[in-house]
C-alpha cells in the first residue's frame, strides 16, 4: 500500500502493475465497486465478490433495523423484515454480489458465509490509517506520507506476527535488532557525533502518572505499586492501551461482563464496549498485572526487606 499512496486516481494499468505479482490463485477477491478492480478480476477470471461502499447507507434508506450496543439483539419479527430487505434489495442488484454469478439470494448467502466474504477487515484497516495519521500525529505533511504509511504497515505486519502491538521493551528490543538486521552502517564518527536528547516529563504527564498510580494502587490494594514501561501505558490513554492488547484479553473481558456476540466484533467496537464498564480501572490494572511476574518492583522489595530486618 505504502508503494501506492498520493499516485492518484487508481487505473487499471497502475492495479495491474503493482498488484498482480502479489495475487495467485485467489477463491475470493472482495473489493468495493470500483471499476479497477472487476476490470482485472475479469481479465484474469477470479471470482470477485464486490461490496458497495455505500452498503450501509442503503440499508438505512430502506428500513432495516440493526442492532446496537447495549440494547440488546433485534426481535424476531425485525429479522424477518431484514431478510426481505436485503432479499429484495440483492434482486434489484443494490447490495453486495458475486459478479457474473447470477444465483439466487439463499445461494449467494450460502457462498458469502462459507467462505466469510467481507471488507470488514479492510474497512477496519482504513479507518486505522485513517486515525493513525489524522489523530495519532501532529504537522502532518502530505510529502511524508509514503513514511508514515511505511510506519504503519510495519507495525501492523508486527501485530499479526505476534498477536499483539509491540507495548513492552522486549518488543521494543526485538525490533531494535529487526532493523539491525537491515545492515544498516553506521560510522564511528556518526555514534560520537551522536547526542542523546531525552524528553522531560511535563507537569501534566506526571498529574497523570500520580492520579493513575492511585487508581491503580487501589484496584490492585497494593500500595507499592509504580507503572513501567514494560506495561505499555506511556499516555494513559485507556482507548489505545485497551486496542493494543491480544483480542483473546479483549474476548475474557467481555465474556466475564456477560456480553453477548462480542467474538464476531472488530477490536474497535471490544474497546468502546469495555470503557463504558463501571470497573474499567480494576480492568486496567488486571491487564498490567497479566504482563507482570509481580507487581512490587525489585528495588522496593529489597527496601521492604532491608526494613523488616532492620526492626
Amino acid at each position: 500500500m505504502s508503494k501506492v499512496v498520493a499516485m492518484g486516481k487508481l487505473t487499471d494499468e497502475v492495479f495491474f502493475d503493482t498488484f498482480d505479482r502479489h495475487i495467485e490463485n485467489p477463491t475470493y477477491i472482495c473489493t468495493d465497486a470500483y471499476p479497477a478492480y472487476s476490470h482485472y478480476c475479469e481479465a484474469r477470471g477470479y471470482a470477485h465478490y464486490i461490496k458497495p461502499s455505500n452498503y450501509d447507507k442503503i440499508l438505512d434508506n430502506n428500513r432495516y433495523v440493526k442492532a446496537m450496543p447495549f440494547s440488546g439483539p433485534i426481535t424476531e419479527d425485525e429479522a424477518k423484515q431484514n431478510h426481505r430487505i436485503k432479499k429484495t434489495l440483492y434482486k434489484q442488484g443494490e447490495l453486495d454480489k458475486i459478479e457474473n454469478n447470477h444465483c439466487s439470494y439463499e445461494e449467494f448467502n450460502a457462498i458469502k458465509k462459507g467462505y466469510h466474504l467481507s471488507l470488514g477487515r479492510v474497512n477496519e484497516l482504513h479507518a486505522d490509517i485513517k486515525h493513525f495519521i489524522c489523530v495519532d500525529k501532529a504537522n502532518v505533511s502530505s510529502k511524508y506520507l509514503q513514511d508514515y504509511i511505511g510506519f504503519f504497515t510495519y507495525i501492523r505486519n508486527w501485530s499479526v506476527k505476534h498477536g499483539n502491538y509491540p507495548s513492552s521493551r522486549t518488543d521494543a528490543v526485538e525490533i531494535f535488532f529487526e532493523i539491525l538486521a537491515q545492515h544498516c552502517n553506521y560510522t564511528k564518527k556518526e555514534i560520537r557525533h551522536t547526542v542523546l536528547v531525552l524528553p522531560k516529563p511535563t507537569n501534566k504527564f506526571l498529574s497523570l502518572l500520580k492520579t493513575n498510580t492511585g487508581k491503580v494502587r487501589k484496584a490492585t490494594n497494593n500500595q507499592y505499586f509504580k507503572f513501567s514501561t514494560d506495561d505499555g501505558i506511556y499516555t494513559f490513554d485507556r482507548r489505545a492501551f485497551l486496542t493494543a492488547q491480544p483480542r483473546k484479553n479483549l474476548h475474557e473481558i467481555c465474556r466475564t461482563h456477560n456480553i453477548r456476540g462480542y467474538s464476531r466484533w472488530p477490536v474497535r467496537s471490544l474497546v468502546v464496549t469495555i470503557l463504558h464498564f463501571s470497573d474499567i480501572d480494576a480492568i486496567i490494572a488486571a491487564l498490567i498485572s497479566k504482563k507482570r511476574d509481580s507487581l512490587v518492583d525489585e528495588e522496593d522489595k529489597k527496601a521492604l526487606s532491608a526494613a523488616k530486618h532492620k526492626h
